[in-house]
C-alpha cells in the first residue's frame, strides 16, 4: 500500500501521516502484523507508526537505496509482517535518480509493483467537482469526511469519474489535528490518538482495501545475493554507544537493527543524564535532535563532556549528525538565545534555524581520508537545513554546500549536517570493525579548500 499527500507548510500536519497510522492501527487491531515504511530516509515529521503498530517506522528509499536493497527489504519485511504500508509522496516528474525531492513513491511503485492509494480531501470533491484523475491509481482514501452522506456522495462520484475504488477514509477531527500540530517534530504520537484514528477509519473502511492488497503478485527474490558480514567472535564484537534521550532522537531503526545483526553490541546512553560513556565503547553515534532546547543541561553535565573528550583522546571513533554534531562543537546557541559551551571536540559554532524546511537530498563524494566514508566513493544523503555550522578554525572539510561545511573530520571524529542512512550507504563494515583504519588529516587553509574543489551546486 502507498499513500500520498503534498508537503505541508509550517504549522500543518501532512494528511498522509494520520491516514497511514489509522490504516495500520485498524489492521493491527484486527490481528494483522503491519510494518510501516517511509519513502524518504530522513528525519522529519511525527512518529505515529510505533503507537499504531508497536513497531517503529523504517525506510524504503529508492533514491538512497539500491534496487536490490529495496527489494530485499520488502522481502525481509514479509517474513515478520502480513502487511507493508509505505507512506510518501507521488510525483510523476521525479525519477529514481532525481535530486529534486529524494525518495518518491513513483520509483518504489515501479520497482516493487506496489498498489497506489491516493489521499483526496473531501473538500476537493465538494458539489461533485472531481479533480483530474492522477496517473496509475489503484484506490482512493477520502480525508476530512464531514458526514456519512458526504462520504457516500464523494465515493459515488469519484468511482464513476475516475473508475477506481474508494477503499476507506477518515472523518474530519479538528481536535486531533490541532493536537498533532502542537507536537514538536520527531515526537511520538500518543497511543490513544492512534487508537482513535483506527476506530474512526473502521467506520469507512471498504472490503475492497484487503482485496486490492491480497490480489498483488508476490515480489520475486533479487538475483544478487545479500552482502554477508563475517561471523564475529566474542572478542571481535564492537560496542556501539548510541546517544538517546530527550535531546537525541534522530536514528533509523533499520540501521541500528543491521548493526545488531552484524554482531555489534548496541547500547544507548544519555548525554543529558549519564556521567560517562558505557564501558568498552568502540564507536560513538550522536544522532540528530533538539540539542538547542537542552543546551543548558548539556553544558552543565561536565562529567559526560569529560568522558567524551577522554574517549576521543584515546582514539575512539565518533560519528555525529545535526544536533549531535552541534554537541561536539565549541558552543551551541540554545533555543533561549544564549550561547552555551559544548564538548569542544570540533572547532565550530552551531545555530539551529526554525522553519528551515525539510531536508534536501544531496549526492556527494567526500574528499579526504577518514575512518567512515571512503574517499572518492559517491554516496547519497539528505542535507539538514535546520542547522548552520560555522568553522572557527580550519579542519578537514570532507564536503561543503554553497561554501558552508556539511561534513568535517578531525582525528577519528566525523560530523556534519547530513542525514546518512548508514546501511543503505554500505558503511556498516567500518562501524562493525573493532579497530579504526589509519587516518591522516592535513589541515589545509580555507583558500586551499576553495581552490582544490568547488562547492556542489544546489540539488
Amino acid at each position: 500500500n502507498t499513500t500520498s499527500q503534498q508537503r505541508p507548510s509550517a504549522g500543518t500536519v501532512n494528511s498522509s501521516g494520520p491516514m497511514a497510522w489509522a490504516m495500520a492501527g485498524y489492521l493491527a487491531a484486527h490481528g494483522r502484523q503491519v510494518r510501516h515504511y517511509h519513502s524518504r530516509a530522513c528525519y522529519c515529521g511525527l512518529q505515529g507508526a510505533i503507537s499504531a503498530t508497536g513497531s517503529p517506522t523504517r525506510h524504503l528509499d529508492a533514491w538512497v537505496m539500491s534496487r536490490e536493497e529495496c527489494r530485499r527489504t520488502l522481502i525481509d519485511a514479509y517474513q515478520e509482517a502480513q502487511f507493508v504500508l509505505v507512506e510518501g509522496e507521488f510525483d510523476s516528474s521525479v525519477g529514481e535518480s532525481s535530486q529534486s525531492s529524494g525518495g518518491s513513491l513513483d520509483a518504489l511503485c515501479r520497482l516493487l509493483d506496489l498498489p497506489r492509494l491516493v489521499i483526496l480531501d473531501a473538500a476537493q470533491a465538494a458539489d461533485c467537482r472531481i479533480p483530474p484523475r492522477p496517473d496509475a491509481v489503484d484506490g482512493v482514501l477520502i480525508d476530512g469526511i464531514l458526514s456519512d452522506e458526504q462520504f457516500a456522495l464523494v465515493q459515488t462520484c469519484l468511482e464513476g469519474t475516475w473508475g477506481v475504488p474508494v477503499v476507506g477514509g477518515l472523518p474530519r477531527d479538528e481536535g486531533v489535528r490541532q493536537m498533532l500540530v502542537s507536537l514538536p517534530p520527531g515526537s511520538v504520537v500518543p497511543h490513544a490518538v492512534c487508537t482513535h484514528l483506527a476506530e474512526s477509519f473502521a467506520r469507512y473502511v471498504e472490503p475492497k482495501l484487503l482485496e486490492l492488497v491480497v490480489d498483488r503478485p508476490a515480489i520475486p527474490a533479487p538475483g544478487v545475493a545479500p552482502a554477508e558480514y563475517r561471523k564475529l567472535s566474542a572478542g571481535d564484537r564492537p560496542t556501539i554507544a548510541v546517544a538517546y534521550d530527550e535531546a537525541f532522537r534522530g536514528y533509523f531503526p533499520d540501521q541500528l537493527e543491521a548493526l545488531e545483526r552484524g554482531g555489534a553490541r548496541v547500547i544507548d546512553f544519555s548525554p543529558l543524564h549519564d556521567e560517562a560513556l558505557p564501558e568498552r565503547t568502540d564507536v560513538l553515534l550522536l544522532g540528530c535532535g533538539r540539542t538547542d532546547r537542552h543546551a543548558a543541561e548539556l553544558a552543565a553535565n561536565f562529567c559526560m563532556q569529560a568522558s567524551l573528550r577522554e574517549f576521543a583522546r584515546r582514539g575512539g571513533r565518533i560519528y555525529a549528525e545535526g544536533g549531535g554534531c552541534a554537541y561536539l562543537g565549541r558552543w551551541l546557541r540554545g533555543a533561549d538565545g544564549y550561547d552555551y559551551p559544548m564538548t569542544n571536540l570540533l572547532p565550530l559554532a552551531a545555530v539551529r534555524s526554525e522553519n528551515a524546511g525539510p531536508p534536501e537530498p544531496t549526492e556527494l563524494t567526500p574528499v579526504g581520508e577518514n575512518w567512515l566514508f571512503p574517499e572518492g566513493r559517491t554516496l547519497r544523503a539528505y542535507r539538514s537545513r535546520a542547522w548552520r555550522m560555522e568553522l572557527l578554525e580550519p579542519i578537514e572539510t570532507l564536503h561543503e554546500f554553497n561554501g558552508a561545511p556539511t561534513l568535517v573530520a578531525t582525528g577519528n571524529i566525523v560530523g556534519g549536517t547530513l542525514q546518512v542512512h548508514l546501511g543503505a550507504a554500505d558503511l556498516l563494515p567500518a562501524l562493525l570493525s573493532r579497530h579504526a583504519s589509519s587516518c591522516r588529516f592535513t589541515r589545509s587553509s580555507p583558500s586551499d579548500r576553495r581552490r582544490d574543489r568547488a562547492p556542489d551546486s544546489a540539488p
